[in-house]
């Protein structure tokens, strides 16, 4: 079997605020596929809500112009802002889950910016009908409907069944949907985890200011800092990887260009061989 070496980065909500600096994060790393959360919370320029708790409510109650502005304040295109009030009453009619369209907005927002291919997660994330996600089936249509040799932006969260509605991950599903993306796609590769923060650390930084970056860890280990509550890296992720030679990058979008944090691998031994 030949080798595929792939490389999928995805960026958290926080990190999706700044489109600037996720860009040049984008023409640095150069992935292969780029996943992209809904955008969180930015207290600094008065963003104190996440765009996925402002699409929770029942349809009434959500604020429109306020998620139209939180799109245009990352560049969004006409299209996409034009789009946002359409888009809200066909989910509802349709009974999907409105909080997974800030995930679509952002992708287009960001294909937009990179001057990469949109593809609708609905394509190529592939859900049973009662929720449950279908790895089979999935793995068939990205490997159909992605080649390698092009670049790519995919809303992380959620996907479709066969009828095409919508389903989503759990919280923290854009994770996932890199993670899935990645193995469909790759017998080796780099799969960067971007958010606010460098890596594990030895201890809280917050609590603790010697605090020192983990440098390399196994995925076995990964997983039992995310059952012990350590929000850093989906233990999905964990499960999807941990018996393949892609590797998990966690960088810090607000970092050094092209920066690296903690490597999660397979094995200590195998860090560097991809």
């Amino acid at each position: 079997m030949n080798e595929q070496y792939i490389e999928v980065a995805k960026f958290g909500g926080t990190s999706v605020c700044h489109p600037d600096i996720v860009t040049a994060q984008i023409e640095t790393i150069d992935p292969n596929i780029v996943v992209v959360s809904a955008p969180g919370k930015n207290p600094a320029d008065g963003m104190h809500t996440k765009v996925t708790d402002m699409l929770m409510p029942y349809e009434e109650f959500i604020d429109r112009n306020a998620i139209r502005q939180r799109f245009q304040a990352i560049g969004a295109p006409q299209a996409v802002t034009d789009g946002i009030w359409p888009n809200l009453r066909e989910w509802g009619m349709r009974g999907f889950p409105r909080q997974a369209l800030g995930e679509y907005w952002s992708a287009q927002t960001y294909a937009h910016h990179t001057d990469r291919t949109f593809v609708d997660a609905a394509q190529i994330i592939r859900f049973n009908p009662d929720g449950s996600f279908n790895a089979r089936v999935t793995d068939q249509l990205i490997q159909a409907q992605l080649d390698p040799d092009e670049r790519y932006v995919v809303p992380g969260f959620y996907g479709s069944d066969e009828t095409g509605r919508i389903h989503v991950f759990p919280r923290g599903g854009s994770d996932i949907t890199g993670a899935i993306i990645a193995r469909a796609l790759g017998t080796i590769g780099t799969y960067y985890n971007c958010s606010d923060v460098d890596g594990f650390m030895t201890d809280n930084p917050r609590i603790n200011p010697d605090a020192e970056l983990i440098e390399a860890m196994t995925y076995e280990r990964a997983l039992r800092f995310a059952d012990q509550g350590c929000e850093l890296l989906h233990p999905e992720v964990c499960r999807i990887l941990g018996d393949t030679a892609i590797r998990t990058i966690m960088c810090n979008t607000f970092g050094a260009l092209g920066n690296r944090g903690t490597v999660v691998s397979r094995s200590l031994e195998t860090v560097e061989v991809v």
